[in-house]
């Protein structure tokens, strides 16, 4: 039996779509940018990136996770949501707009 549990949980990610390579279009001078299906949890924190809903398979807890870097003022950050750019303590608090792809909510946090 927990033969068949490990197999189970080695395959979940897969079924789930987890690493799984995923694309968004944002519509703007940026195009279509890419990103990896995983937890959105991880994303925000581990990956200073943020998440777009309905590109990968398995539901809520699967979100396609951008990760782009940006600069401005002179400095080199990362694309992510003004909350997360605010609350995260590795990130240093500020955010400028139109520095990267996505929601008006994303914006270049160093």
């Amino acid at each position: 039996m927990k033969l068949y549990g490990a197999i189970i949980l080695s395959i979940l990610p897969a079924v789930l779509g987890y690493g799984e390579k995923c694309d968004y279009y944002d519509g703007t001078k940026y195009g279509t940018v890419s990103g990896i299906c995983g937890s959105p949890a991880e994303c925000l924190g581990d990956a200073f990136g943020y998440t777009v809903n309905n590109q990968c398979p398995g539901g809520s807890d699967n979100k396609c996770c951008i990760t782009k870097t940006c600069k401005a003022n002179g400095k080199s950050g990362y694309c992510t949501t003004v909350s997360n750019c605010n609350s995260n303590e590795f990130l240093g608090g500020h955010h400028v707009a139109n520095k990267c792809p996505g929601p008006d909510n994303v914006q270049c946090c160093y």
